[in-house]
């Protein structure tokens, strides 16, 4: 899962600024499936060659099995609109709103909302939190807390245990992506440094890996050498397509 929404205090006693802060940082939900924050995409971002940012984070999402939108700030609503208009990822997409959203005379509420409400009505949360004085009031969210951790498993659960890349450019991008995050893991040897906490027990992936070097121009040199070394351990050559043989994403 690719989750994305307002920002996650650094500060461990702080208030929690909003509702994926909350779920992320101050009560975590426990799932075991690990989620790639967004901030961890920043942060990959600048590991690449990519020229924007709105680029690679569209190409992760058409590579996540699940892309979870939580819509409470102006980055997020911009991803939410950049993520809706994308074919590919708007079929992997799902978005938690607050209940005022639904109903409001908006742009969002009518233009992305509504879309991927009409793709299909479960791939749409809403639940009444509460913002006061650009905080998160916690009481508003308490009593939604269980429902908000099922939405969020009935999708992460639903996914298949395999899927089957469609097309050589998203088995090419799963491909570069591989190499970047194992990059990152050995850059920060403290672990999943991009995983979030929600993950409560990691699980086994197998994934098969095509040596494409069509996008070594995008993800790195750094990345593209891990990449390699995958290859070479594992005896594997050049294939046409790729199978994530894992439940995680």
């Amino acid at each position: 899962m690719f989750l994305c929404g307002g920002v996650i205090s650094k500060s461990a006693d702080a208030k929690p600024e909003n509702l994926r802060d909350y779920l992320c940082r101050v009560r975590p939900l426990k799932l075991h499936h690990p989620i790639i924050l967004a901030e961890g995409a920043v942060e990959l971002y600048r590991k690449t060659h990519y020229h924007d940012l709105i680029s690679f984070e569209e190409d992760l999402a058409r590579i996540a099995s699940v892309v979870l939108v939580i819509v409470e700030s102006p980055g997020s609503f911009a991803e939410l609109g950049a993520f809706a208009s994308n074919d590919t990822i708007r079929k992997a997409l799902k978005v938690i709103i607050q209940e005022e959203y639904e109903t409001a005379e908006s742009f969002v509420r009518y233009g992305p909302v509504e879309r991927v409400s009409k793709a299909q009505r479960s791939d749409l949360g809403v639940y009444p939190w509460r913002m006061r004085a650009g905080k998160l009031v916690v009481r508003s969210t308490i009593s939604h807390y269980s429902h908000i951790k099922k939405f969020f498993n009935l999708h992460l659960d639903s996914t298949p245990r395999s899927m089957s890349f469609g097309s050589l450019e998203d088995a090419k991008l799963f491909t570069s992506f591989t190499g970047l995050f194992l990059f990152a893991l050995r850059s920060r040897r403290e672990g999943y440094s991009h995983m979030c906490s929600l993950s409560s027990r990691p699980q086994n992936t197998m994934i098969s890996v095509t040596n494409c070097s069509a996008c070594s121009s995008r993800i790195g040199s750094g990345a593209r050498h891990i990449l390699d070394r995958i290859i070479s351990m594992q005896n594997l050559t050049t294939i046409p397509s790729i199978t994530n043989s894992s439940r995680e994403s």
